[in-house]
């Protein structure tokens, strides 16, 4: 088999695998895989119990023959030992950690779908840096985020932008000042816990003297970059009069 095959077949499979354990924010949809099949199912991505904790699973079957009833559904678990699932989709936390729960259509087994349970605490706090910032036309602001309890099952938070084409959020927090105006940054939970924190952005147009100071201290772009990229500081000279 030729190297760039083998290659090949690796990507995607660990395409395939980021795809089952990557799952969308807010809820989880079955890609049919026969062609014809129209159904789907359509469940929250995420879940969250404490220990000793049951969970009823309500997984909609749309499109033919749609139903959400929960005895037209099979149900696995990945790891037993962390969460059970019974044959109606009751779930069963049993020790901290993460599985997979796997759904299938009984009327259509080409049909399922994956939602992940986790087995811990709730977030109960989010905190962030600040809650307005200033910003000129073209300049960057981390937003940082905290939450607590420290041992929180679920920490992954979603960054929304009200108006991104004054203000745009990375998945990150990276704030990115597009052209003057004002936007809110939410940050929300994605545990089933519901909270949320905002940010305002106001960008600020950049001034001609802002460009030239950018444009002295930084007069060529290569440079610019070949410097952050090898982590450097980058003083400023001052010229005799």
């Amino acid at each position: 088999m030729k190297p760039y095959i083998r290659t090949t077949r690796r990507i995607i499979i660990l395409l395939v695998i980021a795809i089952l354990w990557f799952e969308p924010a807010l809820s989880c949809m079955a890609v049919p895989k026969e062609k014809g099949n129209t159904t789907s199912i359509q469940i929250d991505s995420i879940y969250v119990i404490n220990r000793n904790e049951a969970l009823q699973l309500e997984p909609r079957l749309l499109g033919d023959n749609s139903s959400s009833n929960t005895s037209d559904f099979t149900y696995s678990s990945s790891n037993r030992s962390i969460a059970k699932v019974d044959e109606n989709g009751l779930v069963t936390a049993l020790k901290k950690g993460h599985t997979k729960i796997r759904i299938t259509s009984k009327s259509n087994t080409s049909t399922y779908c994956y939602t992940r349970i986790y087995v811990g605490k709730l977030i109960t706090k989010l905190k962030l840096n600040t809650t307005k910032k200033t910003i000129t036309q073209g300049n960057y602001y981390m937003l940082k985020a905290t939450v607590g309890p420290k041992r929180a099952a679920y920490k992954k938070l979603e960054y929304t932008s009200s108006n991104p084409s004054v203000a745009k959020v990375s998945t990150k927090g990276k704030i990115t000042a597009i052209s003057p105006g004002n936007a809110t940054i939410t940050v929300r939970t994605l545990d089933g816990s519901n909270l949320s924190k905002s940010c305002v952005i106001t960008v600020t147009a950049l001034t001609k003297k802002d460009d030239e100071e950018t444009t002295r201290v930084f007069p060529n772009p290569f440079f610019q970059n070949n410097m952050k990229n090898n982590n450097m500081n980058l003083l400023e000279t001052t010229e005799p009069n």
